[in-house]
């Protein structure tokens, strides 16, 4: 190719090359920006719902077994071995802790611990942590070589049989059915949310505690 050629070419017409100016105008089009933000996210969650690969979600990081949905226990009021009553109106804002036994042997004291340790450990906290034991039978506690009141007064200890208890009892009940010595969370909202079976680790139920509390933090 000639020399005139080549500066034939290059005198070529340019009418069909973007101008850089039109092409930041078009970019910053207010109803382009709009479309971008709101738009994007739709296509981008129909292109991984229908047409690409599955995502590889993070599993939960809880240690306890959530409840899915959760499970309201509505109104209840429970008869307390020192002749008084303790209501979900008592308990609401309060994070419940509850455990359930008929005869408390090795494992029902390992859980009671479990409970009064995770209580303490959370500090300033623990206010708002309130844990329950329901017995099953009057006679359950009196294998204890403790007792309770000295060493872990915090805890109400509901010894007489209702309908309430039985209500609480079917709602633990539908959740496992190892409810002796499980521990069962409750929120401040009186729902029943997470179970921890007997022999759960103290350090998993810590961390669920710290947080949960992060999330919804106390009134103390």
């Amino acid at each position: 190719m000639t020399d005139t050629s080549i500066q034939y070419s290059n005198n070529l017409p340019k009418q069909n090359m973007p101008k850089p100016k039109k092409v930041l105008n078009t970019l910053s089009n207010p109803l382009l920006i709009m479309l971008l933000l709101f738009g994007l996210p739709y296509v981008l969650s129909w292109y991984f719902l229908y047409g690409g690969d599955p995502i590889a979600f993070e599993q939960p990081n809880n240690n306890g077994e959530l409840i899915s949905p959760l499970i309201p226990l509505g109104q209840f009021s429970l008869s307390l071995k020192d002749g008084t009553t303790l209501s979900n109106a008592d308990l609401n804002g309060n994070w419940s802790i509850i455990t359930v036994t008929a005869n408390c042997e090795k494992a029902c004291k390992d859980t009671l611990f479990t409970m009064r340790q995770v209580r303490k450990a959370m500090g300033v906290n623990r206010q708002v942590i309130k844990p329950l034991v329901l017995l099953q039978s009057p006679e359950a506690l009196e294998t204890l070589k403790f007792d309770l009141s000295n060493d872990f007064p915090q805890l109400a200890i509901v010894s007489n049989q209702n309908t309430s208890t039985q209500a609480l009892i079917t709602a633990f009940s539908s959740v496992t059915p190892e409810i002796e010595n499980s521990i069962f969370m409750v929120d401040p909202y009186g729902n029943l949310m997470m179970v921890y079976p007997a022999d759960s680790d103290q350090k998993g139920m810590l961390d669920d505690f710290k947080r949960l509390l992060k999330v919804n933090k106390p009134k103390l």
